[in-house]
């Protein structure tokens, strides 16, 4: 018995890494999907038009689709409208405006939010384990935004998109948490990706020329959405979410080698040390706080 536990142990940490990477990958999809002239409105729409199609499917044929009252239909629009439609622009805007490390980096900025949300939403206290991380995420993110200056040509709107993607991206804890445990990601994600495609379509350009461009789309929205988001909620069922949740800071790590390799970015010594302080004060949350988000990854998620 203690075998299986520990192999069925080693497979979840091994799909929550699998997940963290495939999310890596979105970075460099949305700069090829750049390159060939796809814009950052018409890159969200596809993504949660694809993926939201899926999980409606797999929602069918797992019978896991639920009909949702009044307040829980609320949510699910401000939830499609935030973590859909806004994060799905705002991370490619990051990505354009910063680079594909800066804007994962960046979006590790989320248990900041997290931290003031619940304790605003819920009464969550704030004691030093959970204050410390959000003082030296601030920290952090100061250091990035010196040294952004001297590496990044378009700074602030790199800042700005990437804090951006990191409070939207918050919306991600909080949701699961408000819904209540009746809803996992199939039940959730059938319902608000839609909407937020819906939201996105009047911006998005519908007809896409070009197969490479409708490849990159379509491997977005299939791997490093719907398939993510499947082995991470598969994962988690196997391992502790906290332990989950450090796993899945891999991301950021990942993603700035990615840009490193592929793109020659170059981000300074300073804006390295602000990230590293970043992505490390998320881990450091993800330990000392309740882990109760959807995709539960810094505090206790991205992409």
């Amino acid at each position: 018995m203690a075998a299986h536990d520990t192999r069925s142990s080693w497979s979840g940490y091994a799909l929550v890494a699998l997940a963290a990477v495939l999310w890596a990958l979105i970075g460099p999809l949305t700069n090829e999907l750049f390159e060939v002239g796809v814009d950052a409105a018409t890159i969200a729409f596809w993504r949660a038009a694809i993926a939201g199609a899926l999980f409606v499917v797999h929602g069918v044929v797992t019978r896991s689709l639920i009909r949702p009252t009044g307040r829980e239909l609320a949510l699910l629009v401000g939830f499609g409208l935030v973590g859909v439609a806004v994060f799905y622009v705002a991370l490619p805007e990051a990505v354009d405006a910063g680079g594909v490390g800066l804007a994962a980096i960046l979006l590790y900025t989320a248990p900041v939010y997290v931290a003031v949300a619940s304790r605003l939403l819920f009464g969550d206290r704030l004691d030093r384990r959970r204050v410390a991380p959000i003082v030296a995420t601030l920290i952090g993110v100061g250091l990035v935004a010196v040294g952004a200056g001297g590496t990044v040509t378009r700074p602030a709107a790199a800042l700005a998109w990437g804090l951006t993607a990191g409070l939207t991206y918050a919306s991600y804890y909080l949701i699961g948490r408000l819904l209540g445990p009746a809803y996992g990601p199939s039940a959730t994600y059938a319902i608000a990706f839609p909407l937020g495609a819906l939201a996105l379509a009047p911006r998005a350009e519908l007809g896409i020329d070009g197969g490479r461009a409708w490849l990159l789309l379509v491997v977005l929205g299939v791997v490093s959405t719907y398939v993510a988001y499947l082995c991470f909620a598969t994962g988690l069922r196997r391992v502790d979410p906290t332990r989950a949740s450090v796993v899945a800071t891999l991301e950021p790590v990942v993603a700035t080698a990615l840009g490193a390799s592929l793109y020659d970015e170059r981000l300074g010594t300073i804006t390295l040390i602000g990230g590293a302080i970043i992505v490390v004060s998320a881990a450091i949350s993800a330990r000392s706080g309740p882990t109760s988000g959807l995709r539960t990854a810094p505090v206790g998620g991205g992409s």
